[in-house]
């Protein structure tokens, strides 16, 4: 595997945190629509639905509910996997940047910040990192 594809592979850590995020907020507008939803009764009669809307809602919740756990169990046995990576860098303060930009989520612009590093030099120690976990996976 080279440096760029255990780039890539740690980058997934990321983008299925945001696919959780957006699922999550899409589970509070349906259940807040389903909240919203009111039955109505009526002596008159009216033909056979396939179910009430707040059925419907409810469907719809536990499905997004499902999926949810399954995405998070992917996140977790990612995280699992890039954490193993991350713990065969040398260097401790690369570990942390690492941690920092790929568990943690931080832009590299706040890790320049925060440890008073230049943006390029973050962007160096992190290449020196996936260029070392590379060469590790690659002789295991």
């Amino acid at each position: 595997m080279t440096a760029a594809e255990v780039k890539n592979e740690m980058k997934r850590v990321y983008w299925i945190k945001k696919e959780i995020a957006a699922r999550v907020k899409r589970m509070e507008e349906l259940r807040s629509m389903a909240e919203k939803t009111t039955q109505t009764f009526s002596h008159v009669p009216t033909a056979q639905s396939n179910g009430s809307r707040v059925e419907n809602y409810a469907i719809m919740l536990v499905e997004m509910m499902m999926d949810l756990e399954e995405r998070t169990n992917e996140l977790i046995a990612i995280e699992k996997k890039v954490e193993g990576w991350i713990n065969t860098v040398a260097d401790p303060r690369v570990r942390s940047l690492l941690i920092d930009y790929h568990l943690n989520g931080l832009s590299v612009e706040r890790i320049s910040e925060q440890e008073h590093y230049s943006a390029r030099w973050v962007f160096k120690l992190l290449a020196s990192g996936y260029e070392e976990i590379s060469v590790h996976i690659n002789s295991v």
